[in-house]
């Protein structure tokens, strides 16, 4: 890209896939290190050589967002999903506790797509903990939220899942009542909880 940037075209083809196939065993691998690297020795006490690691890893983060975007435009969702759920989770990794993470600007656009990657993969547990990082994205906060309710749609098995949903819609819908998506999926909850008044 820098090559076709500065106008000299390279002959070189780039294999894309095995750089981030590459990133994604840095973060296996250095993940590794690092838990052992914290262990105490024989004595009892932590000795840790590779802490420069962390840093080498943070700085990789943005490759993993590449990595998503670059399996999303070859139509391969699920590693498209692994790669943006990484991105995701590696938020939370005690290893980059130093690093605050409110001063990272990707973290919740790229969280509206992994929960979006985890809602259709069923994988709710996930898209429940990615939403609330996507809930915090000013453009996509409306988005968010619909999703959100779709996440809690999907696990409904009983009536007393369908009560606690509606509660929540009403929570939702207090909080903002001129959303119409809310309120329509808050009227059509009651409806088939028979709750027609």
């Amino acid at each position: 890209e820098t090559q076709k940037q500065m106008g000299k075209e390279g002959n070189k083809p780039v294999d894309e896939a095995g750089l981030y196939e590459s990133v994604g065993y840095a973060f296996d691998a250095g993940s590794e290190a690092i838990k052992y690297d914290n262990m105490p020795n024989a004595k009892g006490k932590i000795n840790p050589k590779f802490g420069t690691i962390v840093d080498q890893l943070y700085a990789l983060r943005a490759q993993l967002i590449n990595g998503g975007i670059f399996y999303q435009n070859a139509k391969d969702n699920a590693k498209a999903y692994k790669y943006l759920a990484r991105y995701v989770e590696t938020a939370d990794c005690p290893m980059f506790a130093k690093f605050d993470k409110s001063k990272d600007q990707n973290l919740t656009e790229i969280a509206y797509f992994a929960t979006y990657y985890a809602y259709q993969n069923k994988d709710y547990a996930k898209a429940e903990k990615y939403v609330e990082y996507a809930l915090k994205n000013p453009e996509r906060a409306k988005e968010a939220q619909q999703l959100k309710l779709a996440v809690l749609g999907a696990q409904l098995k009983t009536r007393q899942d369908s009560l606690a949903y509606a509660a929540k819609l009403e929570t939702i819908y207090a909080e903002d009542p001129s959303n119409d998506a809310i309120l329509t999926t808050l009227t059509s909850t009651y409806s088939s909880l028979g709750m027609q008044d």
